[in-house]
Protein backbone atom coordinates (compact mmCIF):
# COMPACT_ATOMS: atom_id res chain seq x y z
CA UNK A 1 0.00 0.00 0.00
CA UNK A 2 2.56 2.35 0.88
CA UNK A 3 4.23 1.17 -2.35
CA UNK A 4 1.24 2.36 -4.35
CA UNK A 5 0.40 5.62 -2.62
CA UNK A 6 -3.16 4.30 -1.71
CA UNK A 7 -4.89 1.76 0.38
CA UNK A 8 -7.97 0.94 2.53
CA UNK A 9 -7.87 -1.19 5.14
CA UNK A 10 -10.95 -2.13 6.77
CA UNK A 11 -11.12 -3.56 10.55
CA UNK A 12 -13.77 -5.69 12.16
CA UNK A 13 -14.49 -4.81 15.65
CA UNK A 14 -17.72 -5.22 17.85
CA UNK A 15 -20.32 -2.76 19.42
CA UNK A 16 -18.88 -4.98 22.61
CA UNK A 17 -15.84 -2.64 21.98
CA UNK A 18 -18.01 0.49 23.23
CA UNK A 19 -20.04 -0.98 25.51
CA UNK A 20 -20.87 -3.73 28.16
CA UNK A 21 -24.91 -4.43 28.37
CA UNK A 22 -25.50 -5.45 32.26
CA UNK A 23 -25.76 -9.24 32.60
CA UNK A 24 -23.47 -10.40 29.85
CA UNK A 25 -19.69 -10.36 30.62
CA UNK A 26 -17.20 -10.97 28.13
CA UNK A 27 -14.42 -9.09 29.57
CA UNK A 28 -11.59 -10.32 27.05
CA UNK A 29 -13.62 -9.83 24.10
CA UNK A 30 -14.59 -6.49 24.89
CA UNK A 31 -10.67 -5.63 25.84
CA UNK A 32 -9.78 -7.06 23.01
CA UNK A 33 -12.42 -5.45 20.40
CA UNK A 34 -11.16 -2.26 21.91
CA UNK A 35 -7.47 -2.63 21.14
CA UNK A 36 -9.02 -3.41 17.57
CA UNK A 37 -10.36 0.27 17.80
CA UNK A 38 -7.15 1.60 19.50
CA UNK A 39 -5.14 0.23 16.66
CA UNK A 40 -7.49 1.18 14.09
CA UNK A 41 -7.06 4.71 14.86
CA UNK A 42 -3.62 4.50 14.99
CA UNK A 43 -3.31 3.19 11.57
CA UNK A 44 -5.35 5.83 10.40
CA UNK A 45 -3.88 8.90 11.84
CA UNK A 46 -0.01 7.54 10.90
CA UNK A 47 -0.80 6.55 7.41
CA UNK A 48 -3.50 9.13 5.85
CA UNK A 49 -0.43 10.82 4.60
CA UNK A 50 0.82 8.23 2.54
CA UNK A 51 -3.18 7.74 1.10
CA UNK A 52 -3.72 4.77 3.62
CA UNK A 53 -7.07 4.57 5.41
CA UNK A 54 -7.90 2.97 7.84
CA UNK A 55 -11.57 2.41 9.69
CA UNK A 56 -13.22 -0.35 11.55
CA UNK A 57 -16.77 -2.12 11.45
CA UNK A 58 -18.65 -2.27 14.55
CA UNK A 59 -21.23 -4.90 14.37
CA UNK A 60 -24.05 -5.42 16.95
CA UNK A 61 -26.41 -8.91 17.11
CA UNK A 62 -25.81 -10.39 13.89
CA UNK A 63 -27.29 -13.76 13.15
CA UNK A 64 -24.13 -16.04 11.75
CA UNK A 65 -23.05 -19.43 12.17
CA UNK A 66 -21.64 -18.51 15.30
CA UNK A 67 -25.06 -17.87 16.38
CA UNK A 68 -26.59 -21.27 15.11
CA UNK A 69 -23.49 -22.88 17.06
CA UNK A 70 -24.64 -21.37 20.47
CA UNK A 71 -28.06 -21.73 19.54
CA UNK A 72 -28.00 -25.44 19.33
CA UNK A 73 -25.56 -25.66 21.87
CA UNK A 74 -28.38 -24.17 24.26
CA UNK A 75 -31.19 -26.23 22.59
CA UNK A 76 -28.97 -29.42 23.14
CA UNK A 77 -30.27 -30.20 26.72
CA UNK A 78 -33.91 -28.63 26.11
CA UNK A 79 -36.94 -31.86 25.79
CA UNK A 80 -37.62 -29.41 22.55
CA UNK A 81 -34.86 -28.89 20.89
CA UNK A 82 -36.42 -26.66 18.16
CA UNK A 83 -38.31 -25.26 20.37
CA UNK A 84 -35.40 -24.29 22.49
CA UNK A 85 -33.48 -22.63 19.51
CA UNK A 86 -36.15 -20.98 18.09
CA UNK A 87 -36.61 -18.97 21.26
CA UNK A 88 -32.62 -18.13 21.65
CA UNK A 89 -33.00 -16.77 18.10
CA UNK A 90 -36.24 -14.73 19.27
CA UNK A 91 -34.73 -13.26 22.11
CA UNK A 92 -31.91 -11.86 20.42
CA UNK A 93 -34.19 -10.50 17.05
CA UNK A 94 -35.86 -9.10 19.72
CA UNK A 95 -32.96 -7.18 21.31
CA UNK A 96 -32.79 -5.37 18.40
CA UNK A 97 -34.81 -2.03 17.60
CA UNK A 98 -35.64 -3.30 14.12
CA UNK A 99 -37.21 -6.15 15.24
CA UNK A 100 -34.13 -8.81 13.90
CA UNK A 101 -31.17 -9.66 14.08
CA UNK A 102 -28.11 -8.21 10.93
CA UNK A 103 -27.02 -10.86 8.97
CA UNK A 104 -23.30 -10.98 7.47
CA UNK A 105 -24.62 -9.27 4.37
CA UNK A 106 -24.81 -6.26 6.41
CA UNK A 107 -21.22 -6.26 7.82
CA UNK A 108 -20.23 -7.13 4.25
CA UNK A 109 -21.71 -4.38 2.25
CA UNK A 110 -20.70 -1.83 5.24
CA UNK A 111 -17.05 -2.98 4.52
CA UNK A 112 -17.12 -2.82 1.19
CA UNK A 113 -18.26 0.74 1.25
CA UNK A 114 -15.29 1.57 3.58
CA UNK A 115 -12.97 -0.19 1.27
CA UNK A 116 -14.25 1.45 -1.90
CA UNK A 117 -13.03 4.95 -3.62
CA UNK A 118 -17.09 6.11 -2.47
CA UNK A 119 -15.28 6.56 1.32
CA UNK A 120 -12.33 8.43 -0.43
CA UNK A 121 -12.23 10.90 2.79
CA UNK A 122 -13.21 8.29 5.64
CA UNK A 123 -10.56 7.48 7.51
CA UNK A 124 -10.14 6.49 11.16
CA UNK A 125 -13.43 6.15 12.02
CA UNK A 126 -15.86 3.31 13.89
CA UNK A 127 -18.78 2.52 11.69
CA UNK A 128 -21.62 0.81 13.88
CA UNK A 129 -23.36 -1.58 12.37
CA UNK A 130 -26.07 -2.68 14.48
CA UNK A 131 -29.73 -1.60 13.39
CA UNK A 132 -29.51 1.05 16.16
CA UNK A 133 -28.86 -0.95 18.94
CA UNK A 134 -25.99 0.47 20.66
CA UNK A 135 -28.38 3.74 21.02
CA UNK A 136 -31.56 1.99 22.37
CA UNK A 137 -29.40 -0.55 24.34
CA UNK A 138 -28.73 -4.35 24.03
CA UNK A 139 -30.98 -4.90 27.75
CA UNK A 140 -34.31 -3.89 26.73
CA UNK A 141 -35.57 -5.93 29.61
CA UNK A 142 -34.74 -8.89 27.53
CA UNK A 143 -31.11 -10.07 27.60
CA UNK A 144 -30.27 -8.47 31.02
CA UNK A 145 -29.60 -11.21 33.32
CA UNK A 146 -31.91 -14.08 31.21
CA UNK A 147 -31.52 -17.50 31.75
CA UNK A 148 -29.98 -17.66 28.10
CA UNK A 149 -27.65 -15.20 28.58
CA UNK A 150 -26.12 -17.05 31.90
CA UNK A 151 -26.66 -19.98 29.61
CA UNK A 152 -24.87 -18.76 26.78
CA UNK A 153 -22.54 -17.32 28.86
CA UNK A 154 -21.86 -20.72 30.59
CA UNK A 155 -21.23 -22.28 26.93
CA UNK A 156 -19.19 -20.02 26.40
CA UNK A 157 -16.81 -20.35 29.22
CA UNK A 158 -17.31 -24.62 28.92
CA UNK A 159 -16.58 -24.84 25.33
CA UNK A 160 -14.13 -22.12 24.27
CA UNK A 161 -11.99 -24.90 22.70
CA UNK A 162 -14.78 -26.22 20.58
CA UNK A 163 -15.35 -22.40 19.53
CA UNK A 164 -12.12 -21.71 18.91
CA UNK A 165 -11.81 -24.95 16.65
CA UNK A 166 -15.55 -23.54 15.19
CA UNK A 167 -14.02 -20.05 13.92
CA UNK A 168 -10.84 -22.29 12.21
CA UNK A 169 -13.55 -24.43 9.85
CA UNK A 170 -16.00 -21.63 9.84
CA UNK A 171 -14.02 -19.02 7.36
CA UNK A 172 -14.61 -15.09 8.34
CA UNK A 173 -15.93 -16.11 11.50
CA UNK A 174 -14.50 -13.73 14.55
Amino acid sequence: MEKQGKGAIVNVSSIASIRSPKGISYLAYNASKGAVNSLTMAIASQYAEKGIRCNAILPGLMHTPMIDFLAEQYAKSEKDHNQAYEKMIAIRDHASPTGKMGTGWDTANAALFLASDQSAYVNGHLLVVDGGINDTGLERGVLENSRPAREINAIIETNESKIRIFSRVVPGYR
